[in-house]
């Protein structure tokens, strides 16, 4: 009996080895199956990744090698050229200006070889791109030049009526130039001085445009009337009228007060809130813009501060 049972239990023994080796050897099996999968998953990315930076390369390649292109240019107010990119460009090495289909590129500079340096106007960078990847932009309407007429005519959207407060409706890129310099009073305006070079983003309204001033980079709302070309500017210096442009802009503004934006104070209207303009009855409200149905924007005369406030609480100023 014990000779039986000694060799139930070697028996027993040698099967438990033999799962275990057999174990062993089956997770060592999905071990390597599995190293193998991602090997081949990871030679895939990596041949996918290549095929499409090869065909980035040779799309440049045979941009450089390509004939030259004789592009028509629109030569812009302050006399750059302007550009829309047709197709994506990656930009992959240093100094390369990375492209994005319908962007705006003003021409800097020929290299040879179909390349060129630019700046894009929606992003403000430079560098090089090649020329086959981009068409002349589409010829723009520029006001014609005016040396006799008044040089402000158009009246600022601050003092527009509430019926046209500005809304978003063009995006025409043009390159200007300030005519007069123009304060920062409303958080959005456009800060410039006489003679900056500004670059119209879009056509708000009929009185106002956004703009990129180019010295300072910065951006926002200008009125029309406070830019120009290059020739009403020189005609303005010739006239003397340039180096007092700040002054004559806002006595322009100060007279166009007393349109139909100016309005009344009914009752007067306490600031509760921190976006509030509070006002006394009787206070001057100049209605900057339309906020919804039953609230406008705007600046207290008295006070200068701006806000919001119910319409019901003013009325048109007749003047």
């Amino acid at each position: 009996r014990e000779k039986a049972e000694r060799e139930k239990a070697e028996r027993e023994k040698a099967e438990r080895e033999t799962a275990e080796r057999e174990k062993a050897e089956r997770e060592e099996r999905e071990k390597a199956e599995r190293e193998e999968r991602e090997q081949t998953e990871r030679e895939e990315r990596e041949r996918t990744e290549r095929e499409e930076r090869e065909k980035a390369e040779q799309e440049a390649s045979g941009a450089k090698g390509a004939e030259p292109v004789e592009l028509s240019p629109i030569a812009t107010s302050g006399g750059e050229e302007l550009y829309v990119s047709l197709f994506d460009y990656p930009g992959e090495q240093d100094g390369d200006l990375a492209l994005t289909e319908g962007c705006t590129i003003v021409k800097l500079e020929d290299l040879g070889d179909n390349w060129w340096t630019g700046r894009c106007v929606e992003t403000g960078q430079t560098g090089m791109f090649p020329a086959t990847y981009v068409e002349s932009a589409p010829a723009k309407k520029d006001v014609p030049p005016s040396s006799d007429a008044a040089p402000i005519e158009a009246t600022p959207a601050e003092t527009a009526a509430p019926n046209a407060m500005p809304t978003a409706a063009s995006s025409k890129i043009e390159t200007k130039v300030a005519l007069y310099s123009f304060g920062q009073d409303d958080p959005e305006d456009l800060q410039v001085e006489t003679g900056d070079t500004i670059v119209v983003t879009e056509t708000v309204d009929d009185d106002w445009v956004r703009a990129r001033n180019e010295k300072s980079g910065a951006e926002g709302l200008i009125p029309k009337n406070f830019i120009g070309t290059p020739e009403e500017l020189a005609a303005l210096e010739e006239e003397g009228d340039a180096e007092d442009g700040h002054d004559a802009g806002e006595d322009v503004v100060e007279e166009q007060k007393h349109d139909a934006n100016l309005y009344s104070a009914v009752f007067a209207f306490s600031a509760d809130n921190e976006d509030d303009l509070g006002f006394e009855e009787n206070d001057d409200i100049i209605v900057i813009r339309d906020e919804d149905e039953n609230w406008f924007f705007g600046r207290n005369v008295r006070t200068g501060q701006e806000g919001i406030f119910p319409k019901t609480y003013v009325e048109p100023k007749s003047s």
